[in-house]
Parts: C-alpha cells; sequence; structure tokens
C-alpha cells in the first residue's frame, strides 16, 4: 500500500527554502479537450495544479515550471510509437514553435519572474542540465511534484530525482494522466519504490507549520 501522506518526507523537511513545487507539463498539449494529446480530465488537473501553485506561493517556497518538447525526437523510437505527433521531419505538436507547447493560459498567468522555466527535449526534467543545477544552487532537498503525466514524465523525473537523493513526493490530487488505472499504478509504484504521495491540504498543513518554525 501507498505511504501515508508522506510523513517521512515531511518529517525530513527543515525549512521552506528547501523545497521546491514540481510543475510537470501543463501544456495546451495536454490540458486542452482539442491538443493533441489530450488527458481525460486535463482541465481539471490544470485547476487542481493552480490551487498547489497558490498553497507554494502562500508558504514562500520556490516554483518550477517544465515544459516538454518531442521535436528532437523525429528521428527516435519515439516516432515509431506516436508517428502522428510528426509531418515528415517536423514535430506537429509539442514543438517550441507551435502554440500547444506554451503552459496552459490558466497557469501561464500565475508564473511569476522569480519562478524557474526548464524546457526539455526527454521525459524527465534531468534531461536539461538546468534543473539538477537550479536545485543545487538554491539548496533544493525535497521536490514536490504536480502535472500531467503522472506515469510519464513525473514518473521519469521523479525517479531521477529519488536516484540523486531528493526527497520526492507526489500530490495524487493535483496529478493525472490518460487513465484512472495508469494513475492508480504509478501511484503505487512511486509509493512502493521512489518516494511519497501526499495531497493539497496536507502540504499545506505540513508548510504552515515549517514556516512557523522560522
Amino acid at each position: 500500500m501507498a505511504k501515508s501522506l508522506g510523513k517521512i518526507f515531511w518529517k525530513k523537511l527543515r525549512s521552506r527554502d528547501s523545497i521546491a513545487l514540481v510543475v510537470i507539463d501543463m501544456q495546451d498539449a495536454f490540458v486542452s479537450p482539442t491538443g493533441a494529446i489530450s488527458v481525460p480530465n486535463g482541465e481539471k488537473t490544470a485547476r487542481d495544479v493552480s490551487r498547489a501553485v497558490a498553497v507554494a506561493r502562500a508558504a514562500g517556497i520556490a516554483v518550477i515550471w517544465t515544459r516538454v518538447s518531442v521535436s528532437k525526437w523525429v528521428h527516435a523510437p519515439y516516432r515509431e510509437l506516436f508517428p502522428l505527433h510528426f509531418d515528415g521531419n517536423h514535430a506537429k505538436t509539442l514543438d517550441p514553435s507551435s502554440p500547444d507547447f506554451e503552459l496552459t493560459p490558466r497557469l501561464r498567468k500565475l508564473v511569476r519572474e522569480e519562478d524557474i522555466i526548464i524546457d526539455k527535449f526527454a521525459y524527465s526534467a534531468f534531461s536539461n542540465p538546468k534543473f539538477p543545477r537550479q536545485l543545487k544552487k538554491r539548496g533544493i532537498t525535497h521536490l514536490l511534484f504536480c502535472g500531467l503525466t503522472t506515469n510519464v514524465c513525473i514518473e521519469s523525473t521523479l525517479r531521477d530525482a529519488f536516484q540523486r537523493n531528493f526527497y520526492c513526493a507526489l500530490l495524487t490530487d493535483a496529478s493525472g494522466t490518460f487513465s484512472s488505472a495508469l494513475q492508480s499504478f504509478s501511484e503505487e509504484v512511486i509509493a512502493y519504490m521512489f518516494g511519497w504521495l501526499t495531497t493539497i491540504p496536507e502540504a499545506k498543513r505540513q508548510l504552515t507549520r515549517i514556516r512557523k518554525l522560522k
């Protein structure tokens, strides 16, 4: 069974300066009902992520946004799995020059100048050296994940983070994927081997506690 509300994750957190909210790939291609890779309930996940961001803002913790591009996978195995994402030697979706690469409007307006934006050309955010560099620079030890999709880019980044000795937790009520079965399976995998599960209310409670320690 999944570990209860990330008890160890929160117990090990000593300062709000050492935790970041990582918002994975809340791009129009996934969120919009008409997106090329539309995720069921993507718009609901966007609303839930906005709640998570509000909690992060109130606690004064870092917020990191990622955006994935498939444009460098034109000659990669990915194309064999998803040929409709390409037109000749160009990506039809999730290309930095395409509108659906941008964060969905609901969340785009929440981005602040001090936030970190990581553009990546693989599932894991660690594929961009800027990501681990920024974590080290800021002294981040704990990563709180939300966004899309749980079993692909969230889990890929979370696994890489765990293997680099970061404490990782998934906000189960601010993440989503293509089916409830995939969501449940990914949560079980994360909780079993790579981190903890938590929720927005629990994050709010724990971050309020941490803030009062300072």
